[in-house]
């Protein structure tokens, strides 16, 4: 069988802060708007009575920011009612949100969106099953390996950015 399918989005988005001491007084205001464009296909098939698969492919387009594709993977292996193993691959990815890309307040949070790349995680999963005399038995292993974690770090010096008593935030990976 295939399977194929697409989905659209606009976005609007709207990052805000307000001095501490004066809490009616705004300081930033980062509006963003933006696409995002997904189109997936999976394939799956049963070549023979033990042996089954799918595959498939998400590509994700982002007006903004990074585009990425996204393969999946699975063989199937059994002999149904008796015993069965199955082996999974998958990557994924998640990219920077609008407050962490694109916020800045010009004291405590710099954007550096050029820097920022998706988080990507990579997923492998084993699993063997087996019943016999009303005993069920299923054994799991899996690895993830995820990569460009995105997380607050200090700023370095940067004389654009006024120094407070709070340190200067930007994201990065």
């Amino acid at each position: 069988g295939v399977t194929a399918g697409t989905e659209l989005s606009h976005n609007r988005t709207r990052s805000t802060a307000f001095e501490s001491i004066s809490p009616d007084t705004l300081i930033a205001n980062t509006p963003k708007k933006f696409t995002l464009a997904g189109l997936y296909t999976e394939l799956d098939g049963q070549p023979l009575p033990w042996l089954g698969f799918t595959g498939g492919l998400r590509a994700d387009i982002h007006s903004q920011l990074q585009d990425n594709l996204s393969p999946r993977a699975a063989l199937f292996l059994s002999k149904p009612e008796h015993y069965g193993a199955k082996l999974l691959y998958a990557e994924g990815f998640r990219n920077p949100s609008g407050f962490e890309a694109f916020f800045e307040d010009g004291s405590d949070f710099k954007a550096d969106p050029a820097s920022l790349e998706a988080e990507t995680i990579r997923s492998f999963e084993a699993v063997a099953w087996a019943k016999s005399s009303g005993l069920s038995t299923r054994v799991s292993a899996f690895y993830w390996d995820a990569r460009d974690i995105i997380e607050a770090r200090e700023a370095p010096d940067d004389p654009g950015i006024q120094q407070h008593q709070n340190t200067t935030r930007y994201v990065s990976r």
